[in-house]
């Protein structure tokens, strides 16, 4: 069920602008003798709450979400930069050419590593402006544009077993950043308080961060790896007592790892999921959550956001949960939910599958939830084809079913399919005899 309240919007992207701007979901409920989830969502501009409900919810908030001014210039600016993770990294390179003076603070140490799909980058693995020519060719030639993602895409999912740990190809990918960061910093002290001993490449979120070691040589640069002592009035105090002066201050620290959503989410039996998920986030496949029925997530914990672009990942998930909603409509179901029993054996197989790969080495990461050596939630125990694999047969074994009638079969009806309906192909089997096999 979709409602739109939105009048006088001129087009999609205007109403998505809108809606992300004005208004917010407050709580969620589930009302489990009707069925449905009750929102509870607020206009942040008018102040104005109103309730609304639906049979499905389906959360699509994003994995991890960053706090950042947009209209903020940094253009001659000094700034400082706290974090060296893949935000970091990225901003340091970006914004290194404009601001006035750069102090970035080195916490801890992380691999930069080789860049993705670089025989289609820019000079150096840049970022590139596709030229007119090519965005005509795209479009007008789309078999052109498609072999153009498939090289992209393909080389990417190749790129999988260097995540575990003493893999041949670790080993390489160890031996080429080792190289490309000594060689570009040319600074042994600086070596070594960024370059790793200890934890395998990919433990942190692999970073290319094209321009970032150049970028630490610059005369606008400082790095710091003092520790600091308090943020003062007109900088940052370090451990020594020096104040390091700054009129911007860039916090590249971490994200909200708890998976919990920005809003109260009330399922089965009142079970609150920021109470279920204080501990350790768990989840089907990263989609579902056992007793919050007909409720699902872009994406939750443990799906294969390490490696790759999310676009296909969202693309795969989408499929899977409009083919659960088909089940709903067309047999009469009035909840879904996975079986805890599922998510618990999915959970064994994910941590003892974690033990073999990179993830596991004793780094700090947002996929452990920031520990050295938590358990693993944020990935899928496998390559990112392995879980499209897995999305394309949906085990409906897996999940517990509440139907609107006694007899599950209610559905069936009076004996007539819809498929033999005024004008339809009633022999629409012959033209496809080889469907209906599952693709192994």
């Amino acid at each position: 069920m979709v409602k739109l309240y939105f009048k006088g919007i001129a087009n999609k992207y205007d109403l998505y602008k809108y809606v992300k701007l004005s208004h917010k979901l407050d709580a969620a409920k589930w009302d489990e003798d009707a069925g449905v989830w009750n929102v509870q969502v607020h206009n942040v501009e008018t102040g104005e709450t109103f309730h609304d409900w639906g049979h499905v919810l389906v959360n699509g908030t994003g994995i991890l979400n960053a706090t950042w001014d947009v209209d903020y210039d940094v253009k001659g600016k000094s700034v400082a930069i706290l974090g060296t993770g893949s935000s970091g990294i990225q901003v340091v390179s970006a914004i290194q050419p404009d601001v006035k003076s750069l102090v970035t603070f080195i916490r801890s140490p992380t691999w930069i590593t080789a860049g993705f799909a670089q025989s289609h980058a820019g000079p150096g693995g840049a970022n590139f402006t596709f030229t007119e020519e090519q965005k005509t060719k795209f479009r007008e030639e789309p078999d052109t544009y498609k072999k153009y993602r498939k090289e992209i895409e393909g080389e990417l999912n190749s790129r999988f077993k260097f995540i575990i740990a003493d893999s041949e190809e670790q080993q390489e990918a160890k031996k080429y950043s080792r190289v490309e960061m000594t060689s570009k910093l040319n600074n042994e002290e600086l070596l070594k308080y960024l370059m790793p001993e200890n934890f395998a490449i990919g433990c942190r979120r692999p970073t290319p961060g094209n321009g970032y070691l150049e970028a630490l040589t610059q005369n606008n640069v400082r790095v710091v790896t003092e520790e600091i002592d308090q943020i003062v009035s007109d900088g940052i105090q370090l451990k020594s007592s020096e104040i390091v002066k700054i009129d911007t201050l860039i916090c590249a620290t971490g994200f909200d790892l708890s998976f919990c959503p920005r809003f109260e989410l009330i399922g089965r039996s009142g079970e609150n999921i920021h109470e279920k998920w204080k501990d350790i986030p768990e989840a089907y496949l990263s989609l579902a959550v056992p007793g919050f029925p007909n409720y699902f997530m872009f994406l939750g914990p443990n799906a294969p956001v390490g490696h790759g672009s999310v676009l296909p990942i969202i693309e795969h998930a989408t499929k899977y949960i409009i083919n659960m909603m088909k089940k709903m409509q067309s047999q009469n179901i009035k909840a879904v939910s996975p079986q805890a029993s599922a998510v618990a054996d999915f959970s064994t197989h994910t941590n003892e599958f974690m033990k073999r790969t990179a993830w596991a080495t004793p780094c700090r990461s947002w996929f452990k939830r920031g520990t050295i050596d938590g358990p693993v939630v944020a990935l899928h125990p496998g390559s990112r084809i392995h879980w499209f694999h897995l999305m394309q047969n949906v085990r409906f074994e897996d999940w517990e079913y509440t139907y609107y009638s006694k007899n599950r079969f209610q559905y069936l009806g009076n004996g007539f399919s819809i498929k033999e309906g005024p004008g339809k192909d009633t022999t629409w089997y012959f033209d496809g005899p080889e469907e209906g096999y599952m693709d192994y």
